[in-house]
């Protein structure tokens, strides 16, 4: 039986079918009683029942329209109805079925069969209540989580132009007072070129400033990375004219000395996806790096070749003494290492060269092999 008391609605134009089953089930149920269609509804509408037990042939309305007004009132539609009659040809109990009654029960009936369908219903009705309640705590859950979810979509376009208009004032504010002192630093520099070592002094003057202004790029480029998946717009790039350019910016960088390599190509026309003016300073300083890790006179070994869908550039040398723990960490931002190796000078150039070519949905890796030889190898996706 309920543990809560349901509320039943008794609806009999006799009041004697009314008070048998009333006495019957008031023990359980709280029960309710309307003599006529009329007040069924109003009761139903206003107190809403957990189950209507309806007669069929009443004056005025009979059960049938009884029903069918209690379905069309979205107020009442939801509630159970057994039709109870004398009434025993199949085609009654059709017609009960289809106005929406969810059971019919023949008159004489078995009380104790009468109040198990009755138990039955009612558990089913429980049943939807708690659905109905399950899918109202979860609309609203899923509109909150909604109404959350628009918040923090704002507040990331608001941050999101904040951060450009930040990078815009730290790019103009970084570079014009750099350019600046620097720029002052250079003409004194040039009022003194008539007194003794004033070119060496110069030299490294210049060497630090470029540093500087490389440094400030090298810093902005990799905020835009971090935070801009878009920063970098790319295209479908030849990769061997690109290759050229970049070993002879590397040549070029090495003040009159000529660069020693060989390159071995698979095709000339293997093609990338990529931005052409950051991938050309990637892969010059990645080349400058094997250039100053590589032995005296050790000349660099480069293999362009492309298969699966993937271009792999393989720069192998005989390099310098470098740990194991130095090479991993080479590619790092935040290498303590790398700031007191043979390519300090590079500074941020390489971890930057790295971050680049992942941005394209490549990789940059430095690996010892056999004999004391070095290898770098720069991985992209190809057509």
């Amino acid at each position: 039986m309920q543990t809560e008391q349901a509320s039943i609605l008794i609806v009999d134009d006799m009041r004697d079918n009314i008070r048998l089953l009333s006495d019957y089930l008031k023990a359980d149920y709280q029960v309710l009683a309307a003599n006529n269609g009329e007040k069924a509804l109003v009761i139903a509408e206003k107190l809403h029942p957990d189950l209507i037990l309806l007669d069929i042939m009443m004056p005025v309305l009979n059960g049938y329209e009884v029903c069918e007004k209690l379905k069309e009132n979205s107020s009442t539609a939801d509630i159970p109805v057994i039709f109870l009659t004398a009434l025993t040809a199949s085609d009654h109990e059709s017609k009960g079925l289809m106005c929406g009654a969810v059971d019919y029960i023949s008159k004489p009936f078995n009380l104790k069969v009468l109040c198990s369908r009755i138990q039955t219903q009612l558990k089913l009705r429980q049943a939807q209540k708690e659905l109905h309640q399950y899918n109202a705590e979860l609309e609203k859950r899923v509109a909150e989580r909604t109404q959350e979810l628009s918040h923090a979509n704002e507040r990331l376009k608001i941050l999101d132009v904040a951060r450009q208009n930040f990078l815009q004032l730290i790019s103009h504010e970084l570079r014009t007072p750099a350019n600046g002192v620097l720029g002052l630093a250079e003409l004194a520099y040039s009022s003194l070129e008539k007194y003794e070592d004033v070119s060496a002094h110069f030299d490294a003057f210049k060497h630090s400033s470029e540093r500087l202004r490389q440094t400030i790029d090298n810093a902005l480029l990799l905020t835009e990375l971090k935070s801009n998946e878009s920063y970098l717009k790319t295209q479908q790039l030849k990769i061997i004219p690109l290759l050229d350019t970049a070993l002879y910016e590397v040549e070029k960088s090495m003040g009159g000395d000529s660069l020693d390599y060989e390159l071995i190509t698979t095709s000339d026309d293997i093609t990338v996806e990529a931005n052409q003016q950051f991938l050309l300073s990637s892969i010059t300083t990645l080349l400058q790096m094997a250039v100053i890790l590589s032995q005296t006179d050790s000349s660099l070994h480069l293999k362009s070749s492309a298969k699966n869908a993937l271009y792999r550039l393989q720069i192998s040398f005989y390099g310098q003494p470098v740990s194991d723990s130095a090479i991993k960490s080479y590619f790092d931002i935040f290498s303590t290492q790398r700031a007191n190796s043979y390519i300090e000078k590079l500074g941020l150039n390489v971890p930057v060269a790295a971050e680049v070519i992942d941005a394209f949905g490549g990789s940059v890796s430095l690996t010892k092999k056999e004999n004391e030889k070095l290898e770098i190898e720069i991985r992209l996706n190809c057509n």
